[in-house]
C-alpha cells in the first residue's frame, strides 16, 4: 500500500553546499528537487531501465520554488511528495522539504512536469502513468503555496544586462542528456550574483557589512530542454522593490540567434548575516536599485 505523501529524499548537508551567505546554495534545493522527482517517476513505474530502453524522461515546463528557512551544514533533510494535479500530458508534482534537525519547513516545490522522447519533445502520458499518478494524489492543501508576484515578463526590461555567459558541459546534464534544474539554478544564481554587484552587494561587502540577500521564490519557466554543448546567455531586470524585498529576472538566451529558451522571476529579502533574519534594505543599496528599475516600477516605489 502507496503512502501519500511518499518518502522522496533523505540527506545530509554537505560543506561544499553552503554558500558566500551561510546556508546551503539554490542550487542544492534544485539538486534535492532532482532526487525527488527521481523517486516520483519509480512509483509511476517510469524506472531508470525503461526511461532508458524507450528513451523517455520527465522534464519541467515549469517550477515554483518557496524557500521557507534556512538550511546550514549537518542539517538533516527530508522530503515527502505527491501528485496534485494529472492531465493528458502532464502532472503536478508537490513536494515539501523538511529540516530534521531543526523541526521546520525548509522549502516546499510545486513542480508542473511532462514526458519526452529522445528529441525533448511532449508525448501524452500513457494511460497506466496516469492512474498510479491519480492513486498518489494529495490535494496537501497546507503546503505553502506560491506567493510572489507575476512570473518574469515575455522580454527583457529595457534596462536589462547581461550578467551570464557559458557553455554548458555534460556534467551539467542527467543521463538522457538534458540540462538539470541544479544546472539551470546555478546559472540564475551566478546571474544574480553579478545583479547584487550592480547594486553594490559585492561579497567584500556581505563580508565587511553583514548584509547579503536570501530568495524567497523562484518562478521558473523551461521553453526548450538545452543539452550539453549548447552556449547561454542571460540578462537580467530589476522589476520591484518593497521596504525589505526586491524582485528581478532572468531571461536565458541559447545560440548566436538567442533564442529564448527559460525565464525566471526571483523574490528577495535583505538579510542581516548576523542576526539572520530579514532586514530593510539600506539606503545607499535602494539608490542603486532605484536607478535600475523599469520607469513604472520606479514610480511604484518611490
Amino acid at each position: 500500500m502507496n503512502t501519500v505523501p511518499f518518502p522522496s529524499y533523505r540527506g545530509v548537508t554537505a560543506p561544499q553546499e553552503r554558500d558566500v551567505m551561510g546556508h546551503m546554495n539554490v542550487q542544492f534545493y534544485g539538486e534535492k528537487a532532482e532526487m525527488a522527482i527521481a523517486a516520483a517517476a519509480l512509483h509511476l513505474g517510469l524506472s531508470p531501465s525503461l526511461l532508458r530502453r524507450e528513451g523517455l524522461t520527465l522534464l519541467s515546463e515549469r517550477d515554483r520554488i518557496l524557500y521557507l528557512r534556512e538550511v546550514h551544514v549537518g542539517d538533516a533533510l527530508c522530503m515527502d511528495s505527491a501528485f496534485a494535479g494529472t492531465a493528458n500530458d502532464s502532472l503536478l508534482l508537490k513536494s515539501r522539504l523538511g529540516n530534521i534537525a531543526r523541526n521546520t519547513d525548509a522549502a516546499a516545490f510545486h513542480h508542473r512536469l511532462y514526458l519526452a522522447d529522445r528529441q525533448g519533445r511532449r508525448l501524452p502520458l500513457p494511460q497506466q502513468v496516469r492512474e498510479k499518478a491519480q492513486a498518489l494524489h494529495h490535494d496537501w492543501k497546507e503546503l505553502p503555496q506560491p506567493r510572489g508576484r507575476a512570473s518574469a515578463p515575455a522580454r527583457e526590461t529595457d534596462k536589462a544586462f547581461l550578467t551570464y555567459r557559458s557553455s554548458i558541459d555534460n556534467w551539467h546534464c542527467n543521463s538522457a542528456g538534458f540540462m538539470t534544474r541544479r544546472a539551470y539554478i546555478d546559472c540564475f544564481s551566478s546571474a544574480a550574483g553579478q545583479l547584487l554587484g550592480r547594486i553594490g552587494i559585492y561579497s567584500a561587502d556581505i563580508r565587511a557589512r553583514g548584509v547579503g540577500t536570501v530568495a524567497l521564490e523562484y518562478d521558473i519557466r523551461y521553453l526548450r530542454p538545452l543539452r550539453a554543448g549548447e552556449f547561454v546567455t542571460l540578462r537580467s531586470s530589476l522589476l520591484h522593490m518593497g521596504e525589505k524585498t526586491i524582485g528581478f529576472c532572468h531571461h536565458m538566451r541559447a545560440g548566436l540567434n538567442e533564442e529564448l529558451v527559460a525565464t525566471v522571476a526571483v523574490t528577495g529579502v535583505a538579510f542581516d548575516l548576523n542576526a539572520r533574519r530579514a532586514i530593510a534594505i539600506p539606503n545607499d543599496i535602494r539608490e542603486r536599485i532605484a536607478a535600475l528599475l523599469p520607469a513604472a516600477a520606479q514610480e511604484a516605489s518611490s
